[in-house]
């Protein structure tokens, strides 16, 4: 039955099963992590926006390679930032860098962290392409995310790091950011911030 499946899901189950090597799971991320972060190109007269339907929360489940583990930090804290990646592709990369938060070593934490606390200090940036379309005399209506879902992705995956970051200084200014929030709403994923 797994051979016949696509990628993610045959080394999922192999994953659980644990019938897969580590080369393999390396192997599979290296090949599937960037086509989860889609971005707004410029085409002729405007901007183009493919959407891939892969999101990176296929890594929810998965133990990180060693090998992979930088690369993957990379990418995702870039997405957490971009202002040309669709907004559910930042929420998925917040919430997949709180996930891995104890797999990754010391230098990725501190990228991680500083990262998403640019998502809460900053403001908040982001292509009009990649925008959710809520004209109510349109006849095309579009659900591309709200900047709320990506800040309470960050300040979710904030938490999630809290216990590993040793600085003093920055353990205080994620209690600051993440304490003045305010919840407003419950993501359809079933993760909410108290």
């Amino acid at each position: 039955l797994l051979e016949d499946a696509d990628t993610v899901t045959r080394v999922t189950w192999r994953h659980v099963l644990d019938d897969v090597t580590e080369e393999e799971v390396a192997s599979t991320i290296r090949d599937l992590l960037p086509r989860t972060i889609n971005r707004v190109q410029p085409v002729e007269g405007g901007f183009s926006l493919g959407i891939s339907g892969l999101s990176s929360m296929f890594l929810r489940d998965w133990t990180l390679p060693e090998s992979v583990k930088e690369e993957v930090a990379n990418t995702l804290t870039q997405a957490v930032t971009d202002p040309d990646a669709p907004l559910p592709d930042r929420q998925s990369a917040a919430i997949v860098l709180g996930l891995k938060a104890e797999q990754f070593r010391e230098e990725e934490r501190h990228q991680a962290v500083n990262a998403l606390l640019d998502v809460l200090t900053r403001p908040f940036e982001a292509h009009d392409t990649v925008r959710s379309i809520d004209d109510p005399l349109s006849m095309l209506r579009m659900n591309m995310g709200q900047e709320q879902d990506v800040i309470a992705a960050a300040a979710g995956a904030l938490l999630r790091f809290f216990e590993l970051i040793d600085d003093q200084q920055q353990r205080q200014r994620v209690i600051d950011e993440v304490g003045k929030l305010r919840a407003s709403q419950v993501e359809p994923i079933g993760r909410s911030i108290a």
